[in-house]
């Protein structure tokens, strides 16, 4: 895999034909939680492609989500985030994790 690090080399490695296809510019959209994994994304014209994981990747994702579902269980029961015994969320995290 080739991995260009600027927008110049990108755009000659593609060359002038397919670049019209990409649309580069700047926006103040930030991502809404960019510690969590992508699962899709979507297109200005409103198509949307999901993401394809390799059995590994596929393996964290699921672990990311039952620790998220966990840890929002522990937060509607202790009703805040800081209530939430720490025992309880190295639990939460450690079967998570290790399962």
């Amino acid at each position: 895999m080739i991995v260009h690090k600027s927008t110049p080399a990108l755009v000659q490695a593609i060359g002038t034909q397919l670049i019209a296809g990409f649309k580069f510019k700047k926006t103040d959209v930030k991502l809404r939680d960019s510690r969590r994994i992508t699962t899709s994304f979507a297109f200005e014209d409103s198509r949307t492609m999901e993401a394809r994981f390799n059995q590994d990747d596929q393996r964290v994702l699921e672990e990311e989500q039952h620790v998220l579902q966990q840890m929002s269980h522990l937060k509607r029961l202790y009703g805040f985030i800081q209530n939430i015994p720490r025992e309880q969320i190295f639990r939460v995290v450690y079967r998570g994790i290790y399962g």
